[in-house]
């Protein structure tokens, strides 16, 4: 039985990590504060799952485009379960595990979203596995259908066919019917072969240009 707390009118106490800077990650500060309530057609969710993504590591060194000004809380995304709804939003949702992409925000015990920013999350879904789903997932779709509107047939080649977003590149590209060539390192090849990909691994040759290694059939 999932366990929730009753909506009502008062603050709750919540455990956030804090960027305060362009610092290294020892420099990250935890801090604890109050959370109100949630307001008109938003809710409280309990973070179960974030990540630690390119994203958050780049904001950490204020290299990420349109990141907020320092201080702020990173996490670009989280899955987690719905503790307190507001008024209007379905206090169906209490209890339920959802999804969101946040940006920012994510890396705090309890978050408060917008009601219809959440995406459910099936029963019987480990929240760490879905979580490595959304900002991934997004991108990874995003580049195949609306970029590259890939269709049966086709080969793509995915470059880090073993990552996150690549890894989902290669299933999404089988699933659509393309043949799908993946590099990934020598240590990497069976794994990326297992997803469905040719896998070619990266050697150490020199290309004409001088700048990259030509990959190489596994």
């Amino acid at each position: 039985m999932r366990q929730y707390e009753p909506s009502g009118s008062t603050a709750q106490d919540i455990t956030e990590v804090l960027l305060p800077g362009p610092v290294a990650p020892e420099g990250l500060v935890v801090r604890r504060r109050s959370l109100d309530p949630p307001g008109p057609g938003r809710v409280t969710l309990r973070m179960e799952a974030t990540g630690v993504s390119f994203a958050e590591q780049q904001m950490r060194r204020d290299k990420y485009f349109d990141q907020p000004p320092y201080p702020f809380v990173p996490g670009y995304d989280l899955v987690g379960t719905v503790t307190r709804v507001g008024p209007g939003a379905d206090p169906a949702m209490v209890g339920h595990r959802y999804a969101a992409l946040t940006k920012v925000g994510a890396w705090s015990s309890h978050v408060d979203l917008p009601a219809a920013a959440l995406v459910p999350v099936p029963e019987g879904i480990d929240p760490g596995a879905a979580e490595a789903l959304v900002v991934n997932g997004v991108t990874a779709h995003r580049m195949l259908h609306r970029l590259a509107r890939v269709r049966p047939g086709d080969t793509v080649l995915v470059h880090g066919a073993n990552g996150g977003v690549g890894s989902l590149l290669v299933q999404l590209a089988r699933h659509v019917g393309a043949t799908v060539i993946g590099t990934a390192s020598a240590r990497n090849a069976e794994a990326v072969r297992a997803l469905g990909a040719l896998p070619s691994t990266t050697g150490h040759r020199t290309s004409p240009a001088g700048s990259a290694p030509w990959p190489r059939a596994a």
